[in-house]
């Protein structure tokens, strides 16, 4: 079957981002609704303009989900909540919401309903299970069928550990353990997992640097859930979405720390997720941007190579971007220095040290030689798309992000 969808989560208006997304070979785009205030008139602009979202994707030939989010019984999205099975009134609030914002974006083609963070239950509030949660998602996917009865519907645990008390700060390995045994009782769930219903899964303890962290000062070992065998389970039992989604990896920003001043590439550890998936049957990915689109646009492009290539290399994706971006013999010139900029990637260097990937070779060993060498380059002109490949900006406000990036690293 392979990687077949390839999507993104994206906060910025969309349309800004179709040209360089059919290029990366996206077709899926997932968009958060936000429409969880108290003022009517209010949500129902914010459900219009979702919904336009929506049906812009759409013109364009991609598939549009919308992601939902939890127990939010206001604006607040961390004062606002309410315990899913002891608070009816704030439950029926959530669901009159929910019911406009499905009624509003009845045609899109699936919503996905998250879990925490924002979202979940605190202690104050009593005990929490994966069962709350559960319950929760039950609900929402009974308003969902009578209000888009054709659209389809994924659940996505992202902190369901959030739902659990007591709780934990996701800076201690207990929320990751506790996240891993909720996420378990969850897909066990046979009348909610199924084929009707899809998964969306973040496989933090493969990837994610916060979550490793904390396993390697607490536990000095890596627990690594979960495995082909829970995978092939799910496909058993017919359901039919199961989709890895790798947040925060494409735009770097795992435990609130960016990568700073210009570009950043975390190619090595994009390629080993998706392989990951792609080695556990998965049928689909989806990475985020947030707000780094022009930045981080080579991971948006490398993801969507590595899903669509089991051939696909680090090496030889950054290749065929700098392509994109400067000609002749330079382009290659260009993907040396995004190799020196790849080794000094924030992502890599909050890895544990035994979890980290070897370097890429670059002809470069110091940023003063990189930037140097930039001023040789034949960079590719305005509306010049190589291939028919459309960057994001401009080959020359590129060029100047890898400036940027590059003196940052000559001043350490």
């Amino acid at each position: 079957m392979g990687i077949e969808t390839i999507g993104i989560y994206s906060y910025a208006p969309p349309s800004l981002m179709y040209g360089f997304w059919k290029s990366c070979g996206v077709n899926t785009i997932q968009l958060a609704s936000g429409a969880v205030g108290n003022d009517p008139a209010g949500r129902e602009k914010d459900n219009a303009k979702l919904a336009e979202a929506a049906q812009s994707a759409q013109r364009e030939g991609f598939k549009a989900y919308i992601l939902l989010l939890s127990n939010f019984s206001g604006p607040d999205m961390f004062k606002d909540l309410f315990h899913p099975t002891k608070d009816p009134a704030g439950m029926e609030k959530r669901l009159g919401k929910l019911r406009e914002t499905a009624r509003a974006c009845r045609g899109a083609d699936g919503f996905l309903i998250f879990a925490g963070d924002p979202g979940g239950i605190t202690d104050e509030m009593g005990t929490g299970t994966a069962e709350d949660y559960a319950y929760l998602a039950k609900k929402f996917i009974e308003v969902i069928r009578e209000e888009a009865p054709d659209a389809k519907i994924n659940l996505n645990p992202w902190a369901i550990a959030a739902f659990g008390t007591p709780n934990h700060s996701p800076f201690a390995a207990g929320f990751w353990l506790q996240e891993t045994k909720m996420t378990k009782k969850l897909l066990a769930m046979e009348d909610l997992v199924n084929a009707e219903v899809g998964v969306e899964l973040a496989f933090h303890d493969y990837y994610r640097t916060l979550a490793l962290q904390c396993y390697d000062k607490e536990l000095g070992e890596y627990p690594k859930w979960p495995m082909k065998p829970d995978i092939d389970a799910l496909f058993g039992r017919g359901v039919k979405n199961i989709w890895g989604w790798p947040y925060f990896l494409l735009d770097e920003i795992d435990d609130g720390a960016g990568a700073g001043a210009g570009i950043q590439l975390e190619t090595r550890y994009i390629f080993e997720i998706v392989k990951t998936y792609r080695e556990m049957g998965m049928n689909g990915v989806i990475g985020n941007l947030g707000n780094a689109t022009v930045t981080r646009q080579l991971n948006t492009y490398a993801m969507c190579r590595f899903a669509k290539d089991k051939d696909a290399s680090p090496r030889g994706v950054i290749g065929e971007f700098a392509g994109f971006v400067a000609s002749g013999d330079t382009a290659e010139t260009l993907a040396e220095i995004l190799c020196l900029i790849e080794n000094d990637s924030n992502w890599h260097k909050k890895m544990p040290e035994n979890r980290r990937l070897p370097p890429l070779r670059s002809a470069f060993g110091e940023a003063s030689e990189a930037l140097a060498a930039l001023g040789t380059l034949k960079i590719r002109g305005e509306g010049e798309a190589y291939q028919g490949f459309e960057i994001q900006g401009t080959a020359k406000g590129y060029v100047d992000l890898v400036r940027e990036r590059l003196e940052a690293l000559d001043k350490r």
